[in-house]
């Protein structure tokens, strides 16, 4: 009866096995091709390969410098940028792309930005240009599931140059390094999507609900007070605050709590630098009694 039962069992085991096996051949197969090498398309082996058919393998230059050779943009991004990206020294383009064609857009190896950047940026790993400890970002989206949109989406490389920038953190566009700056709307790479006259509009009813009244408090602590963003808001994820706001946050060296409770129509914070003030967009408050106006 053992014997039987046992005849059954591996029976049954092999069988959900070429099950799992045949669904990924076909799925692969089925998959819908995003992306082509140009030059693959084109059946132009000999772009890359010693032999015209390209079945050797063999390579007419080796590493990355082939991708060089058409790609010059990029390699001047590599060799030349203020901020290098580690991953290129350490796997190359094949790290990140597929040379022939892929499922996914730019010859990416998996589904998004984001998690092929995951696939590394899930440890704490040095900066290359002050071999500083980066952030797991693994375990930081992971802890912090309110995710920031382009994150919420995959794209990493919204904000990020995977190939190497000259801006704060490989950012595609400017962000201030310290806490505290004149503003522009130039100097912050968030104000390609969000609209700037969240900072810039003294008085609003449209584009910020950080107001009180019409008087918009980004305005007063941006603009007056010249805090940079990531005072308050981190732009990854967050979790328990509403806005993508800090649990805990950093101006210079001192980290402390916003202390924010929002309510329906507004708000308050107590955070190091006063102490709690209230907010209301239908009903403004005197910052000084905070009592209704």
């Amino acid at each position: 009866m053992n014997y039987q039962l046992n005849i059954v069992k591996f029976f049954l085991k092999t069988s959900t096995l070429m099950i799992l096996f045949f669904s990924a051949l076909f799925a692969e197969q089925n998959a819908e091709i995003l992306s082509e090498h140009t030059s693959f398309k084109s059946k132009d082996c000999t772009a890359c390969h010693t032999d015209k058919d390209g079945k050797s393998g063999k390579l007419i230059i080796q590493g990355d410098d082939l991708c060089f050779k058409c790609h010059t943009d990029i390699k001047h991004k590599v060799k030349n940028s203020k901020n290098k990206h580690g991953a290129i020294n350490m796997v190359g383009c094949l790290g990140c792309h597929n040379p022939h064609n892929s499922t996914n857009i730019s010859l990416l190896k998996e589904v998004d930005s984001k998690t092929i950047c995951l696939t590394c940026h899930s440890s704490q790993l040095p900066r290359d240009e002050d071999g500083k400890m980066l952030l797991n970002m693994g375990e930081h989206l992971a802890n912090n599931p309110d995710l920031h949109g382009p994150i919420m989406w995959g794209d990493c490389a919204a904000c990020h140059d995977p190939h190497g920038s000259d801006n704060l953190r490989m950012l595609k566009k400017p962000f201030p390094e310290k806490p505290s700056t004149i503003f522009s709307a130039d100097k912050y790479i968030c104000f390609e999507c969000h609209e700037p006259k969240k900072i810039t509009d003294k008085s609003t009813k449209e584009f910020t609900e950080f107001r009180n009244g019409d008087k918009n408090i980004h305005f007063f602590h941006v603009n007056t007070k010249r805090i940079t963003c990531k005072t308050c808001h981190d732009y990854h994820g967050s979790k328990n605050l509403p806005h993508h706001l800090n649990n805990i946050a950093t101006f210079g060296t001192t980290k402390f709590s916003l202390r924010f409770i929002e309510t329906p129509t507004g708000g308050s914070c107590n955070p190091v630098c006063h102490t709690r003030r209230y907010y209301d967009r239908v009903k403004p408050v005197n910052v000084k009694t905070n009592k209704k106006l």
